[in-house]
């Protein structure tokens, strides 16, 4: 093989892998920005201020906050914790 060959084939080599490194790296900030999405928040009156924890958690929380309910408090000023 000649030289302008042997150059040839290391430049489409090179092109190829960063060809190959641009697509992993923005599959990964791709993953990262779907992983860290937040999650759902849901308002919760608790001692008459009104908290946001996961949706997902609200009827595991108010079974073991008697008194406390779904939803922002009526007449209340909001109060994020």
């Amino acid at each position: 093989m000649n030289s302008i060959a042997r150059k040839l084939l290391a430049t489409l080599l090179t092109v190829i892998a960063f060809g190959f490194f641009l697509a992993s790296a923005s599959h990964s900030v791709l993953a990262q920005d779907l992983s860290s999405s937040p999650v759902p928040q849901c308002a919760v009156c608790h001692n008459g201020h009104t908290i946001y924890i996961p949706c997902n958690q609200v009827s595991k929380y108010l079974q073991k906050h008697p008194g406390d309910y779904a939803g922002m408090c009526q007449g209340i000023t909001q109060e994020k914790p």
